[in-house]
Parts: structure tokens; sequence; C-alpha cells
């Protein structure tokens, strides 16, 4: 809170752009029916594989109202007066796939801000106070790579050679992280986040910077919203499907790691069951337990870790080779703050 204030004082006192009064038609039907079908995809995708199977009446369900609130969404989009999301901006190429990049680059990095803490406290064995901790090395290498790269596109005017290049060390970080394994250590998992990061901060930015620059000063900041959504819808469904691909090998692997005679007992399916991580992650669950079945479960959370960490480099292969086709344009040279406006 005290951080939010400061920043809406100074948007205040100092963020004055030229505006004319203009009266809008907002777009309630879009509003209800983009918010609905999220909603619903979401819930197919965090449901799937833990409270209910995949092939249930209930996913199914799910997934087909999200298909049929998408198909009334774009519908109600083609003939709003002032759409939510302006069909005509799919149409342009680099703001299409800038935002199938961004959604998946988003992805992979929840899926490392999550899984690798989780990796650290239930594997390694760091304290809860510490496992925080354990992404500084990510989140260092991600800003300082980020405010380079930012002042290496203004000076040279490109920004393709960073779109490439984003996704092809986040893919090597990937690589690093689906190597862990039980016996791993803090710099084994410090080398691959640090490696991670510096993929990050290459794209994390720089998609937004290339929607902006490809749209026009009405569309700028629909594009805008559209790029931040994308981010955000990117980062909850690649956490859900993360998660629930971590949820089902638990149930798989911890079992195979216990001693013989303890895979069937009470707490190996608590801790192999849909709230197992929360168990594994309490200090109190190993206090009890006899050596041998502390190290069964930790080789099994390891081992249900791996196909976690495995997904985000074929997600990862999505970005790149939509950035491969992102056309690079010439940035603007004048901000759209000093152009007179076409309306």
């Amino acid at each position: 809170m005290p951080f939010a204030v400061a920043a809406l004082a100074f948007i205040l006192a100092f963020f004055h752009l030229p505006h004319q009064p203009k009266k809008h038609s907002l777009d309630y039907a879009g509003f209800i029916t983009l918010g609905a079908r999220l909603s619903t995809l979401l819930l197919a995708t965090s449901w799937g594989g833990t409270q209910y199977a995949w092939g249930s009446w209930q996913i199914i369900v799910l997934f087909a109202a999200a298909a049929i609130l998408l198909a009334a969404f774009v519908a109600n989009e083609a003939r709003a007066e002032e759409p939510v999301v302006p069909l005509g901006l799919w149409k342009n190429r680099v703001f299409t796939l800038s935002n199938l990049s961004n959604a998946a680059v988003a992805m992979t990095m929840f899926g490392a801000i999550f899984f690798i803490p989780v990796y650290a406290q239930g594997v390694i064995g760091v304290s809860v106070t510490n496992s925080g901790l354990v992404l500084i090395p990510l989140t260092a290498s991600m800003i300082a790579t980020s405010i380079l790269v930012g002042r290496l596109i203004t000076r040279i005017g490109r920004y393709k050679v960073f779109l490439l290049a984003g996704p092809l060390i986040m893919g090597l970080g990937y690589y690093l992280l689906s190597r862990l394994h039980y016996g791993s250590t803090r710099t084994d998992i410090t080398v691959a986040m640090v490696v991670v990061g510096l993929g990050l901060g290459a794209v994390l930015q720089t998609y937004m910077l290339v929607v902006q620059n490809a749209t026009s000063r009405e569309e700028l900041g629909v594009a805008t919203s559209i790029t931040q959504l994308s981010r955000s819808l990117g980062a909850t469904l690649g956490t859900a499907i993360f998660g629930t691909i971590m949820t089902s090998g638990l149930a798989r692997e911890i079992p195979e790691h216990l001693p013989p005679g303890a895979a069937g007992g009470q707490s190996a399916r608590r801790l192999s069951g849909g709230s197992g991580v929360g168990a594994i992650l309490d200090p109190d669950t190993f206090s009890d337990l006899p050596p041998a079945v502390a190290t069964g479960i930790r080789e099994g959370l390891a081992a249900a870790l791996h196909p976690v960490f495995l997904t985000g480099i074929p997600i990862i292969a999505v970005a790149l080779l939509a950035s491969m086709f992102i056309k690079e344009l010439p940035l603007r040279t004048r901000a759209y703050a000093d152009e007179p406006s076409s309306g």
C-alpha cells in the first residue's frame, strides 16, 4: 500500500498528457462475455486433473462454455460501437505475434516464480523464511538485463535480436531447471535462475515496446491493455497448468520413492493427494517421520517437478517461433503526446 500511494502521488503530480474530452459508449456486453469466458477457462485448467478428471462432465462443460462465450464475445465485438477489444487489431501481425509470445513468456516466468521456491523448500530443505529469498538471483538478473536491453534498443534502434535471444536463453535456463534432482545444490538452482532471468529481462518489456511502436495513437491505450491482459492470462494459465502437472506427478512419484511398506500408509496418501504440496512444505511434516520416509518424499517431489520444468521448454519454443515472424519496424522518434490526434 505505501508504494502504491507513492506511485499514485507521482502520477497525479507529473503525468499530464494532452486530453480532449469525448463522449464514449461502453461495451457492457463485451465486458461480461470476456470476463465470463476467462473465468470458465481458468476454472477448467485449474480443476482439470485435480478436483475433477480431464474427461469429467464438469471440465467438458467448462471448456464448452468457454468456447460458446468466446464466440459470443467475438460476435459482439464485431458490431459494438466502441469494442473492448477491436478485432481489427488482430489483423496487425506484429500485435498478434507479440501478444502470443508475451503470453507464452509469462506462462514460463510465473512457472519459475511459483515452483522454484517449491523445489527449494520441499527438496533442498530451505526454510520458509528463506524460500522467498531464493528468487533474488532471478529477479536481479532480470532487472539488470531489462535496463541494459532498454538502453541498447534506444541506442541502436533495433529490437529483433533481443526478441530472439531472450527465449533462447530462457530455454537454456529451463533446461537447467529440468536437470535438477534430489541432491542438487543451491548453486545448481541459482545458476538456472540467473539464466532464466537473463532471458526474461531481454523480452519482458520489449514485447510491450514492440506493440506500442506498431499501433496508432488512437489504438495505443487498448493495445497496451490487451498486452497486459495477455501477460496476466498467460501467468494464470501457466500456473494452473504447471500446478496440475505437479499434482498429478506427486500422486505417482511419492509412493514410488517411499520405502517398502510405507507407500500405502496414511502419510503417503495425504502427501500424494491434492493437498500434498501444502503438507510437504509444512515444516512440521518431516519432524516425526523416519529419515528414509522423509528422503523418499523429497525424492518424489523432485521427480514430480521434473515434468513441470520440462513442459516450459516447448512453451518457450512457441514464444521463439512467434518472435521469429515479428516484423522489425523502425522505432518512433516522436512521442504520441507531441503528435496531433487524427481523430
